[in-house]
């Protein structure tokens, strides 16, 4: 076996299995290295990424539970109104930072007219702070008690991004909701999605995108 060279404090292969051998330490190296940044990324850059993989296994339950028929056809089609938890995460696109974010959320049903409340609070590795809002929904698709609703809200929030703090203020939202009764009755435990953003027209810079799973409870008034 061929003897190995030192250049400058690196090994350097003489023969084709040392060479081999210095490529395939590189490599392990170089894929410790990714797998350490993936994992970083996953918890504080990619949450969601990894929120939006939950919401889709979700969704997928969802429409598949409601091809089941239920007992009572004409009470499955009617509207219902909801509150509960929402869980998810949330990201300034302006300042390409991500956190995580906690709240809650309700509304009462008026025939397909909903009106209520949300707000949450929004944490991470560079984020914080949190906002509350006044909603009004409407029941755009309904099928097999599953609610599906455009929502606009308008209300106050405050955020501090990488150290960057900005007032209490003025912000609007629009956003996409869908809340599904398992059961089919007139009350019962709910499971569901909300997708908003929240613009602040004063900072833009801290304009929010999030999405988020939701549980609590519902009925039929």
């Amino acid at each position: 076996m061929k003897s190995v060279k030192w250049n400058n404090g690196m090994a350097k292969a003489t023969s084709c299995k040392d060479e081999f051998q210095l490529v395939e330490r590189r490599w392990i190296a170089k894929m410790r290295i990714k797998a350490q940044g993936s994992a970083k990324g996953w918890l504080f850059g990619w949450s969601i990424s990894g929120s939006f993989v939950v919401l889709v296994i979700i969704t997928l339950f969802c429409l598949v539970s409601s091809i089941s028929a239920q007992p009572n056809v004409l009470l499955s089609q009617t509207p219902f109104s909801a509150g509960g938890v929402m869980v998810g995460a949330a990201g300034f696109p302006e300042l390409k930072v991500t956190g995580n974010m906690v709240g809650g959320y309700g509304y009462r049903s008026f025939h397909r007219l909903l009106i209520g409340g949300e707000g949450a609070g929004i944490f991470g590795e560079n984020s914080s702070g949190g906002f509350g809002m006044f909603t009004v929904g409407y029941t755009a698709w309904m099928r097999h008690s599953l609610q599906i609703y455009p929502f606009w809200g308008f209300g106050g929030g405050r955020f501090t991004v990488k150290e960057k703090e900005n007032t209490m203020n003025f912000l609007f939202g629009i956003g996409l909701g869908a809340d599904f009764l398992p059961s089919g009755e007139s009350r019962g435990f709910i499971i569901g999605a909300r997708i908003g953003y929240l613009a602040r027209f004063d900072e833009k810079e801290f304009n929010t995108i999030y999405l988020t799973l939701t549980f609590g409870g519902g009925r039929r008034d």
